[in-house]
């Protein structure tokens, strides 16, 4: 920036120039100022980001580097302060009309939570996140001390506000219908189950806790028939107030559940005005279905279902037992089955009349209502020719010889 500076000398306590200063020129010689404020070094954000393996093309990745460039205060800087957002858009809490402001009365905490939340405030304040506030309300912060030593997460208790903020209501698809689009575009795409593919799951690590427990399990019960009965060993770690433990019926039950995932069929996807195939079994532990649909003389598999039965279902005759089994599988699979004609397969003979029944009573009556709702025809088929019928059986036996 080129200046031409003006030198112009006033004496205190005077009101006129001397004549001496009245004559002389002003002064004219450019000079450059620094732009203010003066930067303390030279800082490129750019420096610090990699996109060695972003999905971009080189002049993509040049013009995202080029828009970071011009917002570098929306980031961390160098000095470890946290970047502010300048754009328009302010976030707003909408509150239940004529709601009460919640006025909470402030923790006493011990003095080294205060010497941190005062340190905490102070710092907040000083990089803008907070402001100082006359509001009346009030939330007591409540803070947490890290894995890490002497740090501390700053926390507040926003119960007493998320009890009147409005709800705001969010249309989301179903997860379930997703999952069968991208099964679909799978198939199309001709994806496969080869070593490569599926190897994240062969070197699954064994779970070490409880939550990494739960994930598996909710990995697996997708693709895997009779799911509840194979992962029953893994459900008891799971329960509050049992202590882990890793038993060897845990990892037989682990290794079992990654081989269906990684070998080939896994599950096909359904097709429009098919009709469909669902074969169902029940033990004392819990109640299986398999959805199948007939493609070139050859059943393929749709979907998995099963549940562990409660304390009160394991004390039900055979007859009951077998007739949850169906009612189970035809809900859970009534987004596929729901106007289509659909053949139950049972390998209880005692089950096939139950929609023609006209005498019965207490639980069949129930789930024969349930049933009526479908276009269905039960079929039996002798145990040993059935598919999938055994597996409970089979498992529950070897769990409890």
């Amino acid at each position: 920036m080129n200046v031409r500076l003006f030198l112009h000398l006033f004496p205190a306590h005077t009101t006129a120039l001397p004549n001496s200063l009245e004559q002389r020129p002003p002064c004219t010689t450019p000079i450059r100022l620094p732009s203010f404020p003066a930067p303390l070094f030279d800082y490129d954000i750019a420096n610090d980001i990699d996109l060695s393996r972003a999905a971009l093309s080189n002049d993509q990745k040049d013009r995202l580097l080029d828009l970071i460039r011009l917002h570098p205060d929306a980031f961390v800087g160098p000095d470890g302060r946290p970047g502010h957002y300048k754009g328009p858009i302010r976030h707003r809490i909408d509150l239940v009309e004529d709601a009460q402001i919640p006025a909470r009365k402030i923790y006493r905490v011990q003095l080294e939570k205060r010497q941190e939340i005062e340190k905490q405030i102070t710092q907040m304040l000083k990089d803008g996140i907070i402001r100082e506030s006359s509001s009346p309300f009030c939330a007591p912060i409540v803070p947490v001390k890290k894995s890490e030593a002497n740090t501390w997460r700053f926390t507040i208790d926003f119960r007493g506000l998320n009890t009147i903020i409005k709800p705001q209501q969010s249309i989301l698809p179903n997860i379930q219908d997703i999952i069968d689009l991208c099964a679909n575009q799978c198939l199309q795409r001709r994806h496969t189950t080869k070593s490569g593919k599926t190897k994240a799951i062969d070197e699954y690590a064994t779970p070490r806790n409880t939550t990494q427990i739960k994930s598996s399990l909710r990995m697996c019960s997708f693709f895997i028939h009779n799911f509840a009965n194979i992962a029953s060993p893994l459900t008891a770690p799971t329960k509050k107030e049992v202590p882990f433990k890793w038993t060897p019926e845990c990892e037989s039950a682990m290794t079992t559940l990654k081989k269906p995932p990684t070998t080939a069929p896994i599950l096909a996807t359904s097709r429009l005005g098919k009709s469909f195939i669902i074969e169902t079994d029940s033990s004392g532990k819990g109640v299986a279905g398999v959805l199948k649909q007939k493609r070139d003389d050859t059943a393929q598999i749709i979907a998995y279902a099963s549940r562990t039965l409660n304390k009160h279902e394991t004390r039900y005759p055979a007859i009951e037992l077998e007739a949850l089994g169906l009612v189970f599988a035809v809900q859970k699979f009534r987004p596929y089955i729901d106007g289509a004609k659909c053949t139950p397969i049972t390998d209880h003979a005692p089950l096939k009349p139950l929609l023609y029944r006209k005498d019965l009573a207490g639980r069949l009556a129930e789930y024969q209502i349930v049933l009526q709702e479908f276009d269905i025809k039960i079929v039996y088929r002798p145990g040993k020719r059935t598919l999938f019928a055994t597996c409970c059986h089979a498992t529950c036996q070897k769990k409890n010889p």
